[in-house]
């Protein structure tokens, strides 16, 4: 019973997803490292691989990088 108790005790809740405030002034690296900070535990290992390679990424993403950034925000909206 107190192993039980402990447990409950040592639990960490997760923290909840919150969408950066302003979006405009960042830019897209800048966003994928948000999403890649504060979402982390709602990410799949894929989603993670693509947030960490657009953030580091010094050209400009493309068309379908931005789709898919875009796409990735609105799930993690929906997942909360």
């Amino acid at each position: 019973m107190d192993r039980y108790r402990l447990d409950e005790q040592s639990c960490i809740p997760m923290p909840q997803w919150r969408p950066p405030h302003d979006t405009a002034g960042m830019t897209d690296p800048e966003k994928a490292r948000w999403y890649l900070d504060h979402g982390a535990g709602r990410l799949s290992r894929e989603e993670r691989g693509f947030l960490f390679a657009l953030s580091r990424q010094s050209n400009p993403p493309t068309t379908k990088q931005r789709k898919r950034l875009a796409d990735l925000r609105e799930r993690l909206d929906r997942r909360t």
